[in-house]
């Protein structure tokens, strides 16, 4: 044995109530073994709340650029749409330094949570190109 270890993690803990309630259903059934904490969200407080009382359940940060609530604007300027906001992203450098501004404030957040991270994941798969 190589001492592996499968684990399985859900996206979005921190959206709302109805999926905090899903992804601690599933962690304390043992069909999870953590979750990645979404910032400024309708459920962010309560998710942090819900991951200090379950200490089992694996934390990361799940950073987000579209299909939610920024921390450093009222909206996106590319709207929610993850397709429009990857070539939006890779193609305007101003749009850019919103996201390097964004990143920084999310990543800002959670530490503030002072919760263990234990990984980084990102909303609708959605990746930039290396500029």
């Amino acid at each position: 044995s190589h001492g592996l270890q499968l684990a399985f993690v859900a996206d979005d803990f921190g959206r709302d109530a109805p999926v905090n309630q899903a992804i601690l259903h599933a962690h304390r059934h043992g069909a999870l073994t953590g979750a990645s904490l979404m910032m400024g969200q309708e459920g962010t407080q309560e998710a942090i709340e819900l991951a200090r009382s379950t200490p089992g359940l694996e934390l990361g940060w799940h950073l987000h650029l579209c299909d939610s609530r920024p921390l450093t604007l009222p909206e996106w300027p590319w709207g929610q749409s993850p397709i429009r906001a990857g070539m939006t992203l890779a193609l305007t450098a101003a749009h850019r330094r919103i996201v390097r501004q964004e990143l920084a404030q999310q990543w800002r957040a959670f530490q503030e949570t002072r919760l263990p991270c234990r990984f980084i994941n990102s909303h609708h798969h959605l990746h930039l190109h290396p500029w």
